[in-house]
């Protein structure tokens, strides 16, 4: 199954919002999910992309056998974090991992020229490249919780297999459908 809904573009500044919020909850679900109930092996949260065109969509995904239950549970997630701010140490160290990841990410010379050219073609702007690391580093516990008020809300889920093990009304999620 997959909730998706819109999010923020390429061009967006706030767009470094996004990715830590995204990381947190993707955390979140892996450990209610994953760890704790064991209902999904891999659930999944972030910005939809394809080919480092970004399509304007936030997506949570998750297989299972239960999916009320998992949606329910990766919903509350998602409510969780507009209403529940991280440990200050906690989210240092959130924004630390995605910092170091890009930068892993873009290591090599042909990465490099991918990160530049996006920067350019996606957001205008070559320095982009070097803002985005500046841009994670500024996010704060109210940044995410705005993103998530604005952003997380009238989800559209798939469902893949038999519509009677899902109950979309249960799931948890006012503005789902």
């Amino acid at each position: 199954m997959v909730s998706a809904f819109p999010a923020l573009s390429a061009q967006d500044p706030n767009r470094a919002i996004a990715w830590v919020a995204f990381r947190i909850l993707w955390d979140r679900a892996f450990v209610e999910i994953r760890t704790k109930r064991n209902l999904s092996y891999q659930p999944d949260a972030g910005l939809g992309e394809a080919g480092g065109y970004v399509d304007h969509q936030g997506f949570l995904y998750a297989t299972s056998t239960d999916p009320t239950t998992t949606m329910r549970l990766m919903y509350a997630e998602a409510l969780r974090l507009s209403e529940e701010p991280m440990p200050a140490r906690r989210l240092a160290a959130t924004k630390e991992q995605i910092v170091t990841s890009y930068l892993m990410e873009t290591s090599g010379i042909a990465k490099q020229a991918d990160a530049l050219a996006d920067a350019v073609l996606l957001q205008g702007d070559i320095r982009e490249a070097r803002r985005f690391i500046d841009r994670v580093r500024a996010v704060t516990n109210a940044d995410i919780a705005a993103f998530g008020r604005k952003y997380l809300r009238n989800l559209q889920t798939i469902l893949l297999g038999d519509p009677a093990s899902f109950e979309a009304t249960a799931a948890g999620l006012p503005d789902a459908q």
